[in-house]
C-alpha cells in the first residue's frame, strides 16, 4: 500500500503496475491509514476476516474488542493485544518473552512474570463471561491458545496395522 497526495495518475499507474496493492489517494485520516495497513497485512498472513472465532470466542481485530457469545468483554489494552497475538498464532507456543516483545516492543520491558499476571487477570474474565478454556499454560516454554472444539473434531489416529506377512520358514538340515 502507497500514500500518493499529489501524484499524476500516470505515476499512480505505474505504482500499481510495479505491485502495489493499494493507493490511498486523497488525504484520509492517519486512523483511516492505519486500518487500510492492518487488514493489507491480516490477509497477507493468510487472514481474510477481520475477525477470528476461537471456540466460543470472538476477536474483532479492527474493534479491538473480544466477545463471548456475543457479550463484549471488558479487557485493558495489554490484556487485548495478548489474546490476539496468541489467536493469531493458535496452536502455536509463545514465550513470555515473545509477548512482552509484542506488548513493549523490546522498550522498558517489565518482569517476565508480569504475563502470568496478564494471563491469570484474562482467565479469570473470559470464564466468568462463560468462554471456553482456551489458553493453555505450557510449563518451562510459554503459553498458547487451543481450540478445544477444533481438537474434538479432528479423527483419532488409530493404530498402526501390524505387519501381518508370514514367518519365513526355517530350512531343515536336509534341505
Amino acid at each position: 500500500m502507497a500514500v500518493a497526495h499529489l501524484l499524476s495518475e500516470a505515476t499512480r499507474l505505474r505504482i500499481l503496475e510495479a505491485g502495489v496493492d493499494d493507493l490511498i489517494v486523497s488525504a484520509i485520516s492517519h486512523e483511516e491509514i492505519f486500518l487500510r495497513v492492518q487488514n493489507q497485512v491480516r490477509r497477507s498472513r493468510g487472514f481474510q476476516s477481520s475477525s477470528l472465532a476461537v471456540g466460543n470466542v470472538e476477536i474483532n481485530m479492527n474493534a479491538k474488542k473480544i466477545f463471548v457469545s456475543q457479550t463484549e468483554i471488558g479487557l485493558t489494552k495489554k490484556e487485548y493485544q495478548i489474546v490476539e497475538i496468541l489467536a493469531l498464532r493458535k496452536g502455536c507456543v509463545l514465550s513470555k518473552e515473545a509477548i512482552l516483545d509484542h506488548l513493549y516492543g523490546g522498550l522498558d520491558e517489565p518482569n517476565p512474570k508480569i504475563i502470568d499476571v496478564f494471563i491469570c487477570k484474562i482467565r479469570k474474565k473470559l470464564l466468568a463471561a462463560g468462554a471456553d478454556d482456551l489458553i493453555q499454560t505450557n510449563w518451562g516454554r510459554g503459553y498458547m491458545i487451543v481450540d478445544r472444539r477444533e481438537s474434538e473434531l479432528r479423527p483419532t489416529r488409530t493404530a498402526p496395522a501390524q505387519n501381518i506377512m508370514p514367518a519365513p520358514r526355517e530350512r531343515s538340515a536336509a534341505g
